[in-house]
């Protein structure tokens, strides 16, 4: 018997959490991940809720990009249309591309047949992973020095920022949030070379590129100003990859328990596939791994690409490379309550020896609710 005052050690006098089943949404509520295949002809894909940023890529293929969505760049109240697409891994993309997302209509999205990045004929496997902002409902913002224009989900700690920068001076951009973001993605929307990454767990003195699989952190204080987000900005300064006479859109995060988490962890280059394991306070449905102090791609899980342990079914943001299925060397377990890393040390990607990795993970289930895989 638990001394007075105190608990039993279980899982079921754990402390409750927003998001979850004892609440009033769901993990699944605002991320999920959709697999399917293509069609050569329109189909309609009915998701958990109204998607506000949705990420594609193509499975089966080699040379097919991944490609970025979202409700606020261009967004038509009137058809619900996605009308802007961004591309990982090469020039950022501003070409009008409103007929891959034909239309929405609350939870459904229809795909355009036979558009190689969203659904192009039945042989070909596709993964939409997607998060809900606020319904593609916008506002300005006027709490930084630059007005944005913002969608925030304010429970689940995401928001959609657009702005246009004021011409290489550093400034401050409004971000919606309750609390201060700890992953801020820039990509300039008619400028080139502009996919920056801030992440609290490096320090925003330093920034990493999308566009490239040597893109780690390095230091330069024209990104961010070297100064951290609070819980109402961001900082930008004067590069022309964050803050020129352009429009840009930011992609912002912070952690909640229980369902999201940002942080990092350090390889040990154990050969024994007996790698770090890494506590989330969740079972993980999606999982972002990138390198920081040395060359290497990120590496992306989930759930519903595998479906059982090990985790070995992985995509890479940076290229353009199909799946790599039933790897036996970037792979990982979903747990529970974390992850745990489960290649040796041939795999600088996600475990060299003395490296540090960054994370950013989505859950399936908080911790109290959840069982092992």
């Amino acid at each position: 018997t638990p001394p007075s005052g105190h608990l039993a050690l279980c899982s079921a006098n754990l402390q409750n959490v927003e998001i979850g089943p004892n609440s009033s949404t769901q993990a699944d509520d605002h991320f999920d991940t959709d697999i399917y295949d293509g069609s050569a002809s329109n189909q309609t894909r009915t998701l958990n809720f109204q998607a506000d940023w949705m990420w594609f890529k193509e499975r089966t293929t080699d040379g097919i990009n991944h490609e970025l969505f979202d409700s606020s760049r261009l967004h038509s109240t009137s058809n619900a249309k996605f009308g802007e697409k961004l591309v990982i891994g090469g020039l950022t993309s501003v070409a009008a591309d409103s007929t891959a997302i034909v239309s929405q209509s609350t939870n459904d999205i229809t795909l355009l047949g036979g558009v190689s990045t969203v659904n192009d004929q039945y042989s070909r496997r596709y993964v939409n992973w997607h998060w809900k902002a606020n319904g593609g409902t916008t506002s300005s913002n006027t709490n930084g020095s630059i007005t944005s224009t913002v969608q925030a989900n304010t429970t689940a700690g995401f928001s959609i920022v657009l702005y246009t920068g004021n011409n290489g001076s550093s400034g401050t951009v409004g971000h919606g949030l309750k609390s201060a973001p700890e992953w801020v993605l820039v990509f300039g929307r008619n400028v080139s070379n502009s996919q920056m990454l801030g992440v609290t767990p490096i320090g925003f003195t330093h920034y990493a590129s999308f566009q490239t699989t040597s893109g780690y952190f390095v230091a330069d204080a024209t990104i961010w100003n070297d100064t951290a987000p609070t819980s109402t900005v961001f900082t930008v300064g004067g590069a022309a990859n964050v803050n020129d006479a352009y429009n840009y859109v930011a992609y912002c995060f912070h952690s909640v328990e229980g369902y999201s988490k940002i942080g990092t962890y350090s390889g040990d280059g154990n050969t024994s596939s007996d790698g770090p394991y890494v506590y989330l306070g969740f079972r993980p449905a999606w999982l972002f791994v990138k390198r920081t102090n040395n060359t290497g791609g990120a590496i992306i899980w989930d759930n519903k690409r595998s479906t059982s342990n090990p985790t070995d079914d992985y995509l890479v943001p940076q290229l353009t490379d199909s799946e790599s299925e039933n790897s036996s060397t970037q792979r990982v377990d979903f747990l529970s309550n974390g992850f745990k890393v489960r290649n040796g040390a041939t795999s600088n990607s996600i475990n060299g020896s003395g490296s540090t990795y960054l994370f950013l993970a989505f859950a399936e289930q908080p911790f109290k609710f959840s069982n092992a895989r």
